[in-house]
């Protein structure tokens, strides 16, 4: 049992290390394009903040939980400025991220954009280790108090856009900042790439698909995956799937119940046996939106379903009227 107990804390500590440094929410993309990468602060031409709240792995002791605050908005004529509050709690750790960020648009010609975005990310760690009963030989679990540490991890990324193409990559701590948390333990934060490509199709009249792919990749690590799809019915409603890494699968599914207001779930679950364990992964998202120049989903439904009783009354017309 306790060395089961210890495997646990051994494969938490990798998760939390490995993904708290620079989590990309690859589920949130099709709704909050700035959850990814800092290029895309303010690129829709509104101001928008989002909270939400994840539970992955239920059913694991210690597994992870997140709360956080996006926030992002155009400014002048061709810049934006984002900032993002995460925390993470994973068993013992505690990964706790502020990141300010600043994005810059130029427009090469019409329906051709390319977007740079940096960011400087407060990294903080603390390890809760007087609160855990589980002995080892681990020095970062077998602290016997709490420890804590801070660092700077910078980013850059870069957005192309052309018509309903969309491309970008981004990198954390491209300067390989550590964490030192005492003279015992010391972690070595690695970079990370992110490359991504998307593409929105019309299907219908107010009707959208929009296939995205992503490709993640920690120095040192092999490549990391994810596949989604969204359908999207006049930014009213949408709903959508995603498959990454081999076994993992995920569902999401949002709206515009108002003008302003935004909602957005998704669920992900796993096939690999290490999760028979678990009954799966959950995230919440509720955003508001403000000056979008774009027309809410409802009045964008309604204009829609006017202009087809419209085309109607004037084919049902009498020849003779026309």
């Amino acid at each position: 049992m306790i060395r089961f107990k210890f495997l646990i804390v051994v494969f938490l500590l990798t998760v939390s290390m490995c993904f708290s440094q620079g989590t990309f929410s690859f589920q949130d993309y099709h709704f909050n394009r700035y959850s990814i990468s800092p290029a895309y602060a303010g690129f829709t031409g509104s101001a928008k903040g989002i909270v939400s709240y994840s539970k992955a792995w239920i059913g694991f002791p210690g597994s992870p939980q997140d709360v956080s605050l996006n926030i992002d908005a155009s400014i002048l004529k061709n810049m934006g400025l984002g900032f993002a509050l995460n925390n993470e709690i994973t068993g013992i750790f505690q990964n706790t991220t502020i990141t300010p960020a600043y994005a810059y648009r130029l427009a090469i010609s019409k329906g051709n954009l390319i977007s740079f975005g940096l960011q400087a990310q407060i990294y903080m760690q603390t390890v809760n280790a007087s609160s855990s009963k589980l002995t080892t030989n681990d020095p970062a679990v077998n602290l016997n108090r709490n420890a804590s540490a801070v660092s700077i991890v910078p980013g850059f990324a870069m957005v192309y856009q052309y018509n309903k193409l969309e491309t970008g990559l981004a990198v954390a701590n491209f300067i390989m900042n550590d964490l030192k948390l005492n003279d015992n333990v010391h972690y070595n934060l690695v970079r990370q790439l992110q490359l991504h490509a998307s593409y929105s199709i019309d299907v219908l009249q107010g009707i959208s698909f929009e296939p995205a792919a992503f490709l993640i990749n920690q120095e040192n690590k092999s490549w990391l995956y994810n596949i989604s799809g969204c359908l999207d019915f006049m930014d009213a409603i949408w709903t959508g799937i995603s498959f990454h890494d081999g076994s993992n699968w995920g569902v999401i599914l949002g709206g515009r119940p108002y003008e302003h207001l935004v909602l957005h779930y998704s669920y992900q679950y796993s096939t690999s046996s290490v999760f028979r364990y678990s009954s799966g992964s959950h995230e919440i998202s509720l955003g508001y939106i403000l000056e979008n120049k774009k027309q809410s989903g409802k009045k964008k439904i309604n204009s829609l379903l006017h202009g087809i009783k419209t085309n109607r009354a004037a084919n049902n017309k009498p020849e003779e009227q026309r």
